[in-house]
């Protein structure tokens, strides 16, 4: 249900986000973490005027963000979105959709748009209330330690962070506050950029910059009923640099930040510890070597060579019996024949010897 409903508003959704610069860049195709942070780069250098001019960059969390989705209000406005859109179609077809769009996200045209159907269905998924019929796989006492606005189970409202459709819908939700933004700036040397529940708003003009924060708080709490973190707020000059999803974006260089380094150990030295412990099925493989392509694929557009190859030889001898490396520890691949552990094997394992391989 969820693809069905993503396959028809999806279009619409990137159409409306075009319009406005193409400044969000959660969960959209040949979008991502990597453009958000070349956008950004890129805006603070142009508002600069290539530093050479002063600029500051403000940054800010949303407290909650998916917790504190409310349903009524994110059903009103889509609700709104299909309505003008059946009128739209009915008045001329999708003659005036540009079908770059569809092209962009594999599609060669639209889907036939069943309009009642959609609006039931878009419905029943945003007023869905999953946590009153789901099955724990935990202690339901191990949820009472966390914080009431990060847990169906505690919070009023929300939508299930899980699902294809919650993506899609925040990023729809959050396209209104991008609207009030770029009112708010109509006229200034700026740049934003808006990844889920962070964003980044960079101006050549300090006192308006700080005048337009309470301003920017206020419309979230009035018109989307979300909240602006008051501890998670950050303002400097351009030349600081800022860290957005997970890069330290500096005048003229890019960092990985040491949070995303960390997590990239820890991987690594747990999935050593679930190699040394077992054998691994199939699945796990397959489970480590996306996870593993996922840390990669971020990291190897960053200065972290050494940081990859250290990691990855550090997992040991179970790692090389089980993938190989493609390039500059760009890419790990499964070995389609895994040999057995036998005696012959541990006692190369215990005298240091291995079997590593890069291809």
């Amino acid at each position: 249900m969820h693809h069905w409903i993503c396959l028809r508003l999806n279009p619409l959704f990137e159409e409306r986000f075009e319009k406005q610069g193409n400044v969000s860049f959660n969960c959209r195709k040949e979008f991502g973490t990597e453009k958000a942070v070349l956008h950004v780069a890129e805006g603070m250098k142009r508002v600069s005027d290539c530093y050479h001019t002063p600029a500051w960059v403000f940054k800010g969390d949303l407290v909650g963000f998916f917790m504190s989705i409310d349903k009524d209000l994110l059903w009103y406005l889509l609700e709104r979105f299909i309505r003008r859109q059946r009128k739209r179609f009915e008045r001329e077809g999708w003659k005036t959709l540009d079908f770059s769009i569809l092209a962009r996200l594999r599609m060669t045209q639209m889907p036939e748009m069943y309009w009642d159907i959609l609006m039931r269905t878009t419905m029943v998924v945003v007023m869905h209330h999953p946590e009153l019929d789901c099955i724990l796989n935990t202690d339901p006492s191990e949820w009472h330690n966390l914080a009431k606005n990060k847990s169906l189970f505690t919070s009023p409202t929300g939508e299930p962070i899980g699902n294809l459709t919650t993506q899609l819908f925040a990023n729809f939700l959050m396209s209104f506050f991008i609207n009030f933004v770029q009112w708010l700036f109509r006229g200034k040397n700026y740049c934003m950029a808006q990844f889920v529940d962070d964003f980044v708003i960079v101006c050549d003009n300090l006192r308006f910059l700080v005048e337009s924060i309470p301003k920017i708080e206020e419309f979230l709490h009035s018109k989307l009923r979300l909240t602006l973190h008051k501890h998670k707020r950050y303002l400097q000059p351009v030349s600081h640099g800022v860290k957005f999803v997970g890069t330290y974006i500096k005048p003229g260089r890019l960092y990985l930040s040491n949070q995303t380094l960390s997590r990239l150990k820890e991987r690594c030295h747990g999935f050593a510890i679930t190699m040394a412990e077992s054998e691994l099925e199939d699945w796990d493989r397959e489970r480590m070597e996306q996870t593993f392509n996922s840390y990669l694929g971020f990291t190897r557009k960053r200065m972290t060579y050494n940081y990859r190859k250290e990691n990855i030889e550090g997992m040991g001898h179970d790692f090389w019996r089980n993938f190989y490396v493609r390039g500059s520890y760009e890419v790990i691949r499964r070995r389609k024949n895994i040999k057995p552990r036998d005696n012959e094997y541990l006692r190369t394992t215990a005298a240091g010897g291995g079997d590593k391989q890069i291809a």
